[in-house]
């Protein structure tokens, strides 16, 4: 099933004032529901169960090392980077197939009224936090008299 949809990027062409130029995009429900609608929540859900399993193994207390402390703190991190990813990627990709075949959305209040102020903020940190854990923490531990500016 193709969808064309209309996307008007508000690009003047030159001829008159005003003017916007509307460009055809094929709607592919493969790589645009699919994948990040359907694929993406299932295998987050299953990162999702793996990353708390292996917290809760590397919190017991004949597993306290500095190393197991690093996995805990990347795997409470990649939690973070597997639910934002589904609430970046994957819940406005079904809300867009709903809306592009006719249906009716359950996800128009979050993507309409959430989604636009989540997006911002979450997404740089998210990308940020796993790194400042495995560079600056290990620093201050070798050098203890050095203060990170985090």
């Amino acid at each position: 099933m193709m969808i064309r949809m209309i996307v008007k990027d508000g690009w003047s062409s030159g001829e008159e004032e005003g003017d916007t130029q509307e460009e055809y995009q094929e709607y592919r429900p493969l790589w645009e529901f699919w994948v990040p609608g359907v694929l993406l929540p299932c295998v987050g859900c299953l990162g999702l169960m793996g990353n708390t399993i292996s917290i809760f193994i590397l919190s017991r207390p004949q597993m306290k090392s500095s190393i197991n402390c690093l996995l805990i703190g990347l795997a409470s991190f990649d939690l973070i980077l597997i639910l934002t990813s589904i609430l970046m990627f994957g819940l406005p990709s079904i809300h867009t197939h709903c809306v592009l075949t006719g249906g009716e959305s359950a996800l128009a209040f979050y993507y309409q009224q959430i989604f636009p102020y989540i997006t911002p903020v979450v997404f740089p940190v998210r990308q940020i936090f796993p790194y400042i854990t495995t560079v600056v923490f290990p620093v201050r531990q070798k050098f203890p008299y050095i203060t990170p500016v985090v």
